[in-house]
């Protein structure tokens, strides 16, 4: 090998020689120390070259010299000492060494190492397109002290290739307070080609949610080798105060000796052998890099932690202090004022206000609404029972009257004590401060104080250990009453959180980022609500220190909680007990109402097929639903009528799971959406709550202190799935918290399945189940919904299948109205045998068989399948029955005409032969017009006709016929025929 590298020399110099009079002869500035490429026997050479940047020739090449074995490293604050004898030596002062690797922990801006990529995975309930994604916020964003990641509309990667040449080590410094989950991967490029960290789950690992104030640290093993380590967030869009995934610092080991030290930058300083740089304190600096220490500011400036220069000290104003109150003795008090803690203004300028002098008595100021002045001068809530409007002493209520708690805060001339102020510093790995100076009372409302910095946030926390159990107004447990006002400049964003915490996680129910001045009321629907804590951050800028944004409140007010005073006494709802036993509550699904015969208050449950909206009120349910057995909630207990037809979908009153078709990430990843839902949660019975379906989000690691999983519970959830070799599901979203009702051919339902590109027919049967959310979001401000579409179709098999619409993005086309087609036998009416017609056989051998063939909507089960029956028959087919019946009738019809005309014919031949018989005067003459054959003398009467049944018979049929023919009736008289 020494021969081979010999050789190699000998060469370069022929070459440099050679084009050594186009390119100058380096000098010693131009070159430097450096390291061959470890060999098969982990041995390298030191060589003197120029450096990258410089073009020039080496005249007289310094020969090579063995250097170290590639395994050697230096502890943290030394470093190789290259162009010496190659052995480690301390960092000097204003520098400093990891030893063996690197470390990020400055983020003024994203190191030129990182990458950020979209992987194409959408993080809230936007249909957004790849190209959108990739347009999107930054997940990582650089915050000066800290590298936040940001959960945005579409997550994006982060990600570091490095190269270790020894076993090494990644080390990261991180706070997690996400709902979502946060994971870094580390991976090897020399096995393989590395995906996206959803793509590919190798040396994944978790980093689990903080369960304290401070940073958390993460240590994972690295192999030898090139490297890709990739941060990302999973889970869905909830930026919040309380929901933060901050890294203060990455730092990788492994990569071999460090041939030089960092130098600290601005704002930071070190001592020899320093393994890190020290932030400069408050009020001082450093203004050049590789600083050995830091300078204090003049009298008259100041300078925020880790700054590099001092700024002025601005005039004084009343923002720069606040005012204590001393305790209430015999109704009179004093106040003392005093500068905030952090006070950085000047208050020898002359345009600076003047700290106001301490003392002085006056008068107390009013307790709270449900207050009440005690003995030794503070205020204290009413007792169980009382009321007082904080003016007055607390009273007892009266019968027939209730005391309902609540915390309420509009007085502010000293710090309520029911509120409980702090901070959040998050370049102190979010650890919280009770300061009092965080908010200033102002006397009608209470602000945010200038002694919180840019990028920390000014907290108000309001404990409540829960609501009471009894409800306001049917589904609400608890209000929130806020009146305040928030300036916020444009050019310097800041954010207001308002948020609750119960006994899973601390979640958002409002935020704000602009300047407005508002009354807002947020509506608790469950009792478990512990804290509602208010945070704001003036500045999203860490140079900002002197932002001018603020937040102020004049009102407070927590309605319904288990402590605290009451305000008022209210009426309450008297059941048969007797007047003086006190208040008792209507119960679940009943309202109330007045007795007309006593007049009295009384509870009264809701009518069928009618709920209790509030204490009062009974609203109906939607069409094809019924109440629950409380009168709570609409349901639909499967069965139903429509046209004539009856339904029975009680075999899919279950639990139902639909997957949705993979889709990918902009890497080719694949995941997909599973839908779950529940259609006849009313055919449980016994069951006040219908029950309801659930999705989870196995992706956190809340799971392993809490002990279970995040789970969304609604009667229609959506949940992302993940590949892995365990299912990983992510992002589980309620998509129905309400039945709203289920109708039949509903026209506007069948149009949306069409516009999505569902094909349905005109004559098909559909039945549509549609849900609602009513909790409103900025994309669907009506909320969100769902329509579950059956379609009667007796060619499908088992349950038959599901589909979502082909023409929108996971089951939507436009972000709020959600549809999921299924198809299936178990959707038609129930059948019965009239609903079959009756398929007869030809007739063989005196015997035909009977089948049975189904109407359109009714399936060709086995059962009717199998259906026959064998009748008795005879060779005349019913046609030729019919024939043979027909020509017997008209054969019978046309006898019975020519006897009618038979007869007739007879009667007319024997009348005109009577009449020529019977004749006076000549022969062949007629008689007169005054005579008649017959004499009226004749004693008898002569009777014509047939002396038969048939002729009575035809005579009566012949009767009517007879008078109208124009000849008159005549009477034969005698016994005998007179003589010619």
């Amino acid at each position: 090998m020494k021969f081979t590298l010999i050789i190699c020399i000998i060469l370069a110099e022929s070459f440099f020689g050679e084009v050594g009079g186009q390119i100058p002869e380096c000098t010693e500035s131009d070159l430097h120390y450096t390291y061959t490429e470890c060999d098969a026997d982990k041995s390298r050479w030191r060589v003197y070259v120029p450096k990258s940047s410089t073009k020039c020739y080496v005249g007289s090449p310094k020969p090579p010299v063995q250097g170290p074995p590639c395994d050697k490293s230096c502890d943290a604050g030394r470093y190789l000492d290259v162009a010496g004898d190659q052995d480690c030596i301390d960092c000097p002062a204003g520098t400093y060494s990891v030893g063996n690797g690197v470390r990020y922990d400055q983020w003024d801006s994203l190191p030129k190492e990182f990458t950020v990529v979209s992987n194409g995975l959408r993080l809230s309930l936007k249909s957004l397109s790849k190209a959108q994604c990739e347009a999107s916020v930054d997940t990582w964003v650089a915050q000066g002290p800290y590298l936040e990641g940001v959960p945005s509309d579409c997550n994006k990667d982060l990600s570091i290739t490095t190269e270790l040449i020894t076993d090494g080590s990644l080390t990261i410094r991180y706070r997690n307070t996400l709902d979502m989950l946060g994971i870094v991967q580390v991976k090897s490029l020399c096995q393989s080609t590395a995906k996206s960290v959803l793509g590919d789950f190798e040396g994944i690992t978790p980093l689990k949610k903080s369960k304290s104030s401070g940073f958390d640290i993460t240590e994972i093993d690295m192999k030898p080798g090139k490297n890709k380590i990739t941060f990302s967030l999973l889970g869905l869009n909830s930026a919040a105060p309380g929901n933060k995934f901050i890294i203060q610092s990455i730092e990788i080991k492994g990569m071999g000796f460090s041939t030089e030290c960092t130098p600290c930058k601005p704002g930071f300083y070190s001592s020899i052998g320093s393994s890190h740089c020290t932030r400069c304190g408050a009020n001082t600096y450093a203004p050049l890099s590789r600083s050995v220490s830091c300078k204090d500011c003049k009298e008259d400036e100041f300078s925020p932690p880790g700054a590099k220069e001092c700024k002025p000290r601005p005039p004084c104003t009343e923002s720069d202090y606040y005012a204590s109150i001393a305790p209430c003795v015999n109704g009179t008090t004093y106040e003392t004022y005093q500068w905030l803690d952090n006070k950085y203004c000047n208050d020898k300028h002359a345009d600076s206000v003047i700290l106001p002098k301490s003392g002085g008595s006056k008068e107390c100021p009013s307790c709270n609404p449900g207050e009440s002045l005690a003995d030794d001068g503070t205020c204290e809530y009413c007792a169980e029972g009382q009321a007082s409007d904080g003016s007055q002493p607390c009273e007892s209520c009266p019968i027939g009257t209730e005391a309902r708690k609540s915390k309420t805060f509009i007085h502010f001339d000293v710090m309520p004590s029911g509120l409980y102020p702090g901070c959040i510093k998050l370049a102190d790995g979010g650890s919280f401060c009770d300061k009092q100076s965080t908010w200033v009372p102002k006397g009608d409302y209470i602000q945010v104080s200038d002694d919180i910095r840019a990028l920390d946030f000014a907290v108000l926390n309001i404990n409540n250990s829960h609501f009471a159990n009894r409800t306001l107004d049917g589904r609400v447990y608890g209000k929130l009453v806020i009146r305040f006002n928030l300036t916020c400049d444009p050019a310097d964003p800041c954010i207001f959180y308002l948020m609750q915490e119960d006994s899973v996680e601390l979640r958002v129910v409002g935020s704000w980022n602009a300047t407005t001045t508002t009354v807002y009321m947020h509506n608790f629907t469950s009792p478990d609500v512990k804290l509602i804590s208010i945070a704001f951050r003036k500045s999203s800028k860490a140079a900002n220190y002197l932002s001018s944004n603020t937040l102020s409140i004049s009102e407070l007010r927590l309605i319904n909680t288990v402590s605290g005073g009451a305000t008022e006494c209210t009426p309450c709802v008297l059941g048969s007990s007797a007047a003086g036993e006190g208040c008792h509550s209507c119960a679940v699904g009943e309202i109330v109402v007045t007795n007309n015969v006593t007049n009295k208050k009384v509870c009264k449950k809701c009518p069928a097929n009618y709920i209790a909206q509030d204490s009062f009120t009974c609203i109906p349910c939607g069409p094809g639903l019924v109440n629950n057995e409380d009168h709570t909630m609409c349901v639909s207990d499967c069965q139903f009528a429509y046209d004539g037809m009856k339904f029975d979908l009680s075999s899919l009153s279950g639990a139902q799971t639909f997957a949705g078709a993979n889709m990918f990430t902009a890497d080719g990843t694949t995941f997909h959406h599973n839908f779950n839902f529940v259609l006849c949660s009313g055919a449980t019975k016994g069951l006040s709550k219908p029950p309801h379906v659930t999705c989870i989000n196995n992706a956190t690691i809340d799971s392993y202190y809490r002990g279970k999983e995040d789970t969304v519970s609604s009667l229609v959830c959506r949940e992302t799935i993940l590949p892995a070799e365990s299912v990983l599901s992510i992002q589980p979203t309620s998509l129905g918290d309400w039945l709203a009702n289920v109708t039949v051919n509903n026209q506007i339902d069948r149009k949306l399945l069409k516009e999505g590109g569902t094909n349905i027919h005109d004559d098909e049967l559909s039945i549509h189940f549609k849900y609602v959310t009513y909790l409103p979001t900025d994309n669907c401000p009506q909320g969100i919904s769902t329509v579950v579409t059956l379609i009667c179709d007796t060619r499908e098999v088992d349950n038959g299948s599901m589909a979502l619409p082909p023409k929108c993005y996971g089951g939507t086309c436009d972000g709020c109205t959600y549809q999921i087609r299924w198809r299936t036998k178990l959707a038609c009416p129930k059948c019965d045998d009239s609903h079959y017609e009756r398929i007869v056989g030809q007739c063989e051998g005196g015997q035909q068989t009977v089948r049975y063939m189904p109407d359109k909507y009714c399936p060709m089960t086995e059962e009717i399948r199998n259906r026959q029956s064998v009748e008795k028959c005879t060779l005349l087919t019913l046609p030729i029955k019919i024939a043979v019946a027909s020509t017997t009738l008209v054969v019978l019809l046309l006898f019975l005409c020519a006897v009618c005309c038979w007869k007739r014919s007879r009667k007319l031949e024997y009348k005109y032969m009577r009449l020529v018989e019977g004749a006076q005067g000549k022969p062949g003459e007629l008689p007169a017009a005054q005579t008649c054959a017959w004499s009226d003398d004749d004693e008898e009467d002569v009777n014509v006709g047939f002396k038969t049944k048939g002729d009575q018979l035809f005579g009566k049929l012949t009767s009517k016929k007879d008078k109208n023919e124009g000849f008159e009736k005549i009477k034969l008289v005698g016994g005998r025929l007179p003589e010619i």
